[in-house]
């Protein structure tokens, strides 16, 4: 079992890393044409995004989204996702893989079929970092616009 936690950790961070990493060139390019950080966040919704940066997503090319929103545009900005952490904690004799930093009411924890006593988060239902109003604080907290 400590092989699969090891496993799950080197997956999840460089899953995290490679995500984040596309993010934020794709800011930098769009900072560096003259686009206002308005116009940024708006660049990453799904539909423009999908049109403009077809590789950015591999579910681009299905015309697929990962996340389904009501009332809110979807925006891939937070694709990374900012509130995931690849913690392992041990609780009640479980093993849990992964961790909600804003305990995301829509995280749910799989169960493993290999091993009933290790159980990973599964954020398939959750949208918050995918809503557009959250792309501020996305922005601000981890793609601060350089001084000068």
């Amino acid at each position: 079992m400590l092989g699969f936690v090891k496993k799950y950790i080197r997956r999840s961070a460089a899953w995290r890393r490679k995500s984040f990493r596309k993010t934020e060139r794709l800011i930098h390019k769009l900072r560096k044409q003259g686009l206002s950080e308005e116009q940024v966040a708006d660049y990453f919704l799904h539909d423009n995004l999908s049109r403009k940066e077809k590789k950015f997503c591999p579910l681009f090319a299905d015309g697929k989204k990962c996340h389904i929103l009501s009332g809110d545009r979807l925006n891939c900005l937070g694709c990374y996702c900012p509130y995931f952490s690849a913690e392992v904690n041990e609780k009640d004799g479980f093993i849990e893989c992964g961790l909600c930093t804003v305990s995301s009411p829509a995280a749910r924890r799989a169960v493993s079929a290999k091993n009933p006593k290790l159980t990973v988060l599964d954020c398939s239902m959750c949208v918050i970092p995918h809503q557009h109003s959250r792309v501020w604080e996305i922005l601000n907290r981890d793609f601060p616009r350089a001084n000068g």
